[in-house]
């Protein structure tokens, strides 16, 4: 099982920097019209760990739950 089976199950949005496997997998998911509870997708590189943390407070800060749903969004575009 994996982290994404995991957090789908469980309705967790996934946090990855995994962008081209995780764009395929959002666009198969919303093919096929089962939901998921979104996908946050990051560059490693881009930030430093306290960056990342940063952004993803705001994050949840400011999206609801129902906003994320079936999404992907990009943590470069979440500055606090």
């Amino acid at each position: 099982t994996s982290y994404f089976e995991v957090g789908l199950a469980r309705g967790m949005v996934v946090v990855t920097a995994n962008k081209g496997d995780f764009e395929q997998l959002h666009s198969r998911l919303t093919g096929r019209g089962q939901p998921h509870a979104g996908i946050v997708i990051f560059v490693q590189q881009a930030y430093s760990e306290a960056e990342r943390a940063r952004r993803l407070i705001f994050l949840a800060q400011v999206a609801e739950p129902d906003q994320m749903a079936n999404r992907v969004e990009y943590l470069s575009n979440w500055r606090p």
